[in-house]
């Protein structure tokens, strides 16, 4: 979550959860989910990293 990132950066290593970011922002990002639900989704990383071709 680094807001100077460049094109260049390595995103292979910052993939994070909603509930990271919901932690750093403040925001309720699926305010519709759930509670049930909730732990599981937010929680869960979405594995973007591996479709980006990361290892």
């Amino acid at each position: 979550m680094q807001q100077n990132a460049s094109r260049r950066d390595d995103y292979c290593t910052t993939e994070v959860t909603v509930d990271e970011v919901e932690a750093h922002t403040g925001l309720d990002i699926m305010p519709i989910l759930p509670v049930e639900s909730e732990s599981s989704v937010e929680g869960t990383l979405g594995g973007l990293s591996l479709q980006l071709g990361c290892s």
